[in-house]
């Protein structure tokens, strides 16, 4: 299994698995474009897909950099579940009321 504990710099820390960067990365580098596409072309805001492709774009952008800043050190054990909770709690909401909207779409 591989070890995350590291030190950068002189100071201790966990490096983000290489996994959940690629998927942070790649999910900003396409929301943005998907937006755009999604604002400018009217009939391209009417198609479930590009809808559902953002929606899931949204929830693993959003859902892993909380639990990126809940990780950092300095952080309590409270905070870290606070995190957890409103990933949890908030990522609920967002997917059942983009899903919602998806189905309404189709």
């Amino acid at each position: 299994m591989w070890d995350y504990n590291r030190a950068y710099y002189g100071r201790e820390g966990r490096s983000t698995t290489t996994a959940v960067w690629a998927v942070q990365r790649a999910s900003g580098i396409l929301v943005g474009p998907l937006v755009a596409i999604h604002m400018i072309a009217p009939e391209a805001a009417a198609s479930a897909w590009l809808g559902g492709l953002l929606l899931v774009l949204v929830l693993l952008h959003g859902g892993f950099g909380i639990w990126r800043l809940a990780a950092r050190p300095g952080i309590s054990r409270l905070g870290y579940r606070a995190a957890v909770v409103s990933i949890a709690v908030g990522g609920a909401a967002v997917a059942a009321l983009g899903a919602a909207l998806v189905l309404a779409l189709a």
